[in-house]
């Protein structure tokens, strides 16, 4: 069967509350998606110009900056056939280690 499950970092923050709310309507999994107890959760403003052309501004530092390698992701990524990930998950050095490519 194939699944795919979400791991994220989310803030303690209504925001957060409501990505985790909004996942499990789906159906999906949450128990992989860490609190931040210090950072917001993500945002990113987003801007199209007259030529349809959009540019972004993402604000940082934010929750997702922050992932924690924990038994559990590592359990999750000895399971897991493939990851798929946003080069965002790697802008900052706590998120940016070679474990979280498993």
């Amino acid at each position: 069967m194939n699944e795919g499950i979400v791991a994220s970092r989310v803030g303690g923050d209504e925001l957060g509350e409501e990505a985790k709310r909004r996942l499990q309507h789906l159906s999906l999994n949450t128990f992989y998606i860490q609190l931040d107890p210090t950072y917001r959760t993500g945002i990113v403003q987003v801007e199209v110009d007259a030529k349809g052309q959009p540019a972004f501004q993402i604000a940082q530092p934010v929750a997702w900056d922050a992932f924690e390698w924990t038994p559990a992701w590592q359990s999750l990524a000895q399971k897991a056939d493939s990851v798929c990930f946003g080069s965002l998950a790697q802008r900052f050095a706590q998120s940016d280690k070679p474990s979280f490519l498993f």
